[in-house]
């Protein structure tokens, strides 16, 4: 399910990920009408890129944001929290896309990340991209759990938990 779709593709149709089955469905947006019991998120675009509502609770606090959807990074979740952490943390070198390591960095793991009611506790945090707008993503490390149904053309993402939404994270080695 790793890969690269341009944004034009992926607004063009309606992009169902099934990562548990490895299976992408792709589908005209004029005939798609969606009947399931998955959790609607909205979706707002800026410069063409897709944020959602999520919290982060790091160290007891919570901070709700808008996190960029990133579906071609393997990362769990990225944001400034987790320099809050009374966890242990390691340091890390940071990439500006592709991962080539080219800042200083932190990764730890969140007291939860929750998206659309969805709670993932211990979710893997990283922190902190060069790039802005990087500074509060999630990627595949979070989509994996569920069939995600990109419906751009109605400013939406739909998730329909799948059997790993309960899987551990991986251990950050801190």
């Amino acid at each position: 399910m790793d890969g690269f779709l341009g944004g034009d593709f992926i607004r063009r149709f309606v992009i169902t990920l099934d990562y548990a089955k490895g299976v992408m469905t792709v589908a005209d947006p004029s005939g798609f009408e969606y009947r399931g019991r998955g959790i609607v998120l909205p979706v707002t675009f800026r410069d063409t890129k897709p944020f959602v509502p999520a919290t982060i609770t790091v160290g007891g606090v919570s901070e709700t944001a808008e996190f960029f959807v990133d579906s071609g990074s393997s990362d769990a979740v990225d944001h400034p929290a987790i320099l809050k952490s009374k966890g242990p943390v390691r340091h890390i070198r940071m990439g500006n896309g592709l991962g080539d390591g080219s800042e200083g960095g932190v990764l730890g793991h969140a007291d939860v990340f929750a998206l659309g009611g969805f709670r993932m506790p211990g979710a893997l945090t990283a922190c902190c991209a060069p790039v802005e707008w990087q500074r509060s993503m999630f990627g595949t490390e979070i989509l994996r759990r569920f069939t995600v149904i990109f419906d751009y053309a109605r400013s939406r993402i739909i998730l329909e938990p799948n059997e790993h939404l309960g899987d551990p994270f991986p251990d950050n080695g801190a």
